[in-house]
């Protein structure tokens, strides 16, 4: 202050016309003038507060489809170890030779052949050309590649007993062990070693009989998965026509290599009984037969007796909960 005082009685001595505006504002200038301007105690307002809100739940959002993204991609990658493994085990392929495939499965198209006790070891060392030579020297006693099959199925039955045959479909990742549960439901999220999978395992319906042959229809389940494995094999029957009419399933079971012709493919709901497995009389299994034709968005013209088996796959649409593919086959021949 002693120093505006003194300024101000320095300035006092001359004219009034002296003074310049700069001198006469600090003539004027107080303590209150030069204090620290005091914080702004205004509140945050309700629109900034729910923005962030929102902001912040935005990206814990993104951050959890991005954990889902990289878990479901880690998922797949478990379910391919595991099932192309087995499928190459079953095939005798090497890792990245799966197109033989469809040249195997051409060649197991033998004519059907009275069965007699078959030796695994004896079957199981063949090759290719000693099992053409083997049937060109007369000797029809057994089908000799049915009982190569079979022993590879004997060898996953010691991995996994649930197991009741081995289903493929050309053209499709359908190329899997099929197994039976107590229940519809355990298989549904445990792989083929028992463990916990979000894929699964293709299975067939509890209420099935385990030898084939023996059913009326052989319902099998499995999830309809993004990348189209699994089940996911169904909606190209669905999507293309002339996939529908020129593609045969193979199941591959302990009583007999089974070809079927699909029939019938649509979409439907998880209460409708596609997927019966008992039948009061010859009657209503035509009736039920009957049906599941008339259902399909493709007609085929297909004819069935009492002694016909139906092969019928269930599987998601992943559209709605209860939204389900459901496709039929008539099983047209047995290798055995």
């Amino acid at each position: 202050m002693g120093f505006f005082r003194k300024k101000r009685n320095e300035i006092c001595t001359d004219s009034e016309e002296e003074i310049s505006v700069f001198e006469k504002s600090l003539i004027e200038l107080t303590m209150d003038d030069i204090a620290p301007p005091q914080k702004s105690n205004r509140s945050i307002s309700a629109y900034s507060i729910v923005r962030i809100l929102l902001i912040l739940l935005c990206l814990s959002v993104f951050a959890y489809c991005v954990y889902l993204f990289v878990n479901n991609m880690r998922e797949y990658d478990r379910a391919d170890d595991i099932y192309l493994s087995l499928s190459d085990e079953f095939f005798d392929l090497e890792r990245n030779d799966k197109a033989m495939i469809d040249d195997k499965v051409t060649k197991m198209k033998l004519p059907q052949k009275s069965v007699a006790i078959p030796i695994f070891a004896e079957a199981i060392k063949l090759d290719e050309n000693e099992i053409s030579k083997f049937y060109s020297e007369g000797n029809t006693e057994y089908n000799m590649e049915f009982e190569r099959m079979r022993s590879k199925l004997e060898a996953l039955h010691t991995q996994n007993s649930d197991i009741v045959g081995f289903m493929y479909a050309e053209g499709t990742k359908i190329s899997y062990p099929v197994t039976q549960y107590k229940d519809n439901e355990f298989y549904l999220d445990h792989s083929f070693d028992k463990k916990t999978l979000k894929s699964g395992t293709i299975f067939m319906d509890y209420r099935n009989l385990r030898s084939i042959g023996e059913n009326k229809n052989i319902v099998i389940y499995g999830h309809n998965m993004s990348n189209g494995s699994m089940l996911g094999g169904v909606t190209k029957f669905y999507k293309n026509e002339s996939f529908f009419n020129n593609t045969p399933i193979i199941f591959y079971a302990f009583d007999g290599i089974y070809t079927f012709e699909v029939f019938s493919v649509y979409r439907t709901t998880a209460d409708y009984q596609y997927f019966k497995t008992e039948f009061n009389s010859k009657e209503e299994f035509l009736n039920f037969a009957a049906e599941m034709k008339g259902n399909s968005i493709y007609s085929k013209d297909v004819t069935f007796d009492e002694d016909d088996i139906i092969l019928t796959l269930s599987t998601c649409t992943n559209t709605t909960q209860l939204g389900r593919y459901a496709l039929h086959a008539k099983l047209i021949r047995i290798d055995k």
